[in-house]
């Protein structure tokens, strides 16, 4: 995962203490800075307080998310290898908003159709051409032979869920809690499963990694 991300500066791993490691053992550098954690908690106390603090701090939560997201697009579409789990706990902002992964229990390896699929929608969401991001959608989900009289309605369904959240999304410097893609993604897997629908467990990783 370190591999993965070498091209990236903005972004950091800790290296492995050899001397400190055993076979049963392993020491990892240790990370001094901000857990994303208490950022988290801090936003939700009060979002504007919490930002003008972090942001005194040296902490760009702006700047931190671009990289995140952009971290992740590259894992993802250029490597094919992902940190798996990236929650909350598992990310540390580093001095100069760096981000650094930790606990690499949990890493996913994406499929080369997966990733063209997955390309198909970023660039089906760039367009706003709803239709044509939901098909790349039912290219990465598993539809049984008895529930295919059901992918219209489902395209259907999808559509008005991508469509409200690009809608949410344009206008979102007017709100003041914008919807976020974790949130599109996870109505998505609900659609997903409501229709007796299943994901293969490597795209199911990945959007776990992604939420």
């Amino acid at each position: 995962p370190k591999d993965t991300n070498r091209d990236y500066r903005s972004i950091a791993g800790p290296n492995v203490l050899s001397e400190f490691s055993t076979s049963r053992a392993l020491s990892l550098q240790f990370f001094d800075g901000v857990q994303m954690t208490e950022i988290v908690d801090r936003i939700r106390v009060d979002r504007y307080q919490a930002l003008s603090a972090l942001a005194h701090d040296g902490v760009d939560v702006r700047l931190v998310s671009h990289r995140m997201m952009q971290a992740s697009l590259h894992q993802v579409l250029n490597k094919g290898m992902f940190h798996a789990d990236p929650h909350s706990a598992n990310i540390i902002i580093l001095p100069g908003n760096i981000i650094g992964y930790i606990d690499f229990g949990i890493v996913g390896k994406m499929r080369e159709s997966t990733r063209a699929h997955q390309e198909d929608y970023f660039k089906a969401l760039q367009r706003r051409d709803l239709s044509s991001a939901v098909d790349a959608i039912l290219e990465m989900v598993n539809v049984p032979d008895h529930r295919r009289d059901t992918v219209n309605f489902f395209k259907n369904d999808a559509m008005d869920i991508v469509g409200d959240w690009l809608r949410n999304h344009e206008y979102r410097a007017h709100l003041e809690k914008p919807a976020s893609a974790a949130q599109m993604l996870t109505d998505i897997i609900s659609l997903v499963r409501s229709y007796k629908y299943t994901l293969d467990w490597r795209t199911a990783r990945y959007v776990r990694a992604l939420i």
